[in-house]
């Protein structure tokens, strides 16, 4: 246990974030909230970031590491009510620190986890500032999606004029990631979940399964939808143009509910 200011000790291994947001009475917020929540991010140990009601003076020097970052909100949960704030507040606080894919991402998450009940839920925490990319939040967020790189490659596609559907089960196949356009089946393999010997044939079976029923399939890697995600794109695209007759294929794809 270490003194981290006066009647204020932390056991080895506590957050940063969490010992910031006691040091000044504030709740942990944003990505750091995001983070403790389990949500995908990029960065998975964030700087520290608090919220504090709006009217609350700021903390005196040196009493916040550097790198904290502070939100002022007047719906800001204190310490003596919650020290993490609501997962709906803290992805709206992090419209303004993350690029938007990366808040459609971890709203999906949300969503799917049930953290949160539905995209209202997020809505009554609209900002003041940053409404239109809030907004775009909103929309874009989709429960369906189950993972990040997933979300990326959906967001891409679907930024290129595409039509994409998460998590479609097509008969003979099983549950494939996205359905662009109704005829190209698009998986994204994550190790964590594509790594076993198990997966890896499984996998193939799907693809000899879907090359056999006449339905085109593209396979990307983690760091194809999140990296490369416009090169992943065109492939999607240099795809579909090189379908002769869409509608053929589309009446080949059998959803199974």
């Amino acid at each position: 246990m270490s003194r981290q200011g006066t009647g204020l000790y932390a056991l080895p291994g506590t957050a940063p974030a969490v010992v910031a947001a006691r040091r000044v009475g504030g709740a942990v917020t944003c990505v750091s909230a995001l983070a403790a929540a389990g949500l995908p991010l990029l960065d998975s140990r964030p700087a520290p970031h608090v919220c504090l009601p709006r009217r609350r003076g700021a903390p005196r020097a040196g009493l916040l590491p550097a790198a904290t970052v502070l939100h002022w909100d007047a719906t800001a949960p204190t310490t003596r009510h919650r020290l993490v704030a609501p997962v709906a507040l803290a992805l709206a606080h992090a419209v303004g620190c993350l690029p938007l894919r990366e808040v459609v991402a971890a709203t999906d998450a949300a969503l799917r986890l049930r953290l949160l009940a539905d995209p209202t839920d997020l809505a009554r925490y609209r900002p003041r500032a940053g409404k239109v990319t809030f907004d775009r939040v909103l929309r874009l967020a989709d429960a369906r999606s189950e993972s990040l790189p997933e979300t990326f490659l959906r967001l891409g596609l679907t930024g290129a004029g595409l039509r994409v559907e998460p998590q479609v089960v097509v008969e003979g196949v099983g549950r494939v990631d996205l359905l662009v356009e109704g005829v190209l089946l698009v998986e994204v393999d994550g190790f964590a979940y594509h790594g076993d010997r198990r997966a890896f044939r499984e996998d193939r079976r799907r693809d000899r399964t879907a090359t056999l029923l006449g339905l085109p399939v593209l396979r990307f890697a983690y760091d194809d939808a999140v990296h490369e995600t416009a090169r992943a794109v065109l492939e999607v695209c240099s795809v579909l143009a090189q379908l002769d007759d869409r509608d053929a294929v589309r009446r080949r794809v059998v959803r199974r509910s």
